[in-house]
């Protein structure tokens, strides 16, 4: 009976693919080509954001999302409400990040010019005075772990809905 399954099409979700890319490259080893690793993270939150918008985009067309929860379950409708909410404001995380770290792939840049476009960036700074890469792929993986939380979150509201349906009729 649980054979067939195996040879089922998987569907591929284009965001966790991309967040699996991710956090690959956050892991390469930065040495001295910091701004090269600044400028492959800038690009990769450059996809990451055109997928956040696609997928918030997406939750809310009548195969997305909204048609997969269940909306006459009050409960279920403010999760997946508050669930997208929590995807803008990641939407939002990830445009300041992808600033940070386009000044950091362009270290001549003079700061003076970017003045009045936005707040500066929150860098830390190790003992050396150097950047703290470190802390700066804490943030990235803490913020990558918020994603993925929030794509179980998805599943879960997902999951609830259908599990009632089919329970329904017994």
């Amino acid at each position: 009976m649980y054979a067939n399954l195996q040879a089922c099409p998987t569907h591929t979700d284009p965001l966790a693919d991309l967040l699996d890319q991710f956090r690959s490259l956050i892991g390469e080893h930065v040495g001295e080509d910091d701004h090269g690793w600044a400028g492959r993270i800038w690009y990769a939150l450059g996809r990451l954001e055109r997928e956040l918008q696609r997928h918030l985009e997406h939750a809310k067309s009548p195969d997305g999302l909204a048609a997969e929860v269940d909306q006459t379950r009050p409960t279920l409708v403010r999760q997946q409400e508050k669930l997208q909410q929590e995807y803008r404001n990641h939407l939002e995380q990830c445009l300041a990040l992808k600033w940070e770290m386009y000044r950091l792939a362009q270290p001549d840049r003079d700061a003076d010019t970017d003045l009045g476009k936005t707040p500066p960036p929150d860098m830390e700074f190790g003992p050396t005075g150097r950047l703290d890469f470190t802390a700066l792929r804490e943030r990235l993986e803490q913020f990558l772990d918020r994603l993925e939380e929030f794509q179980k979150q998805e599943a879960g509201l997902v999951l609830e809905s259908v599990t009632t349906d089919i329970g329904a009729g017994d």
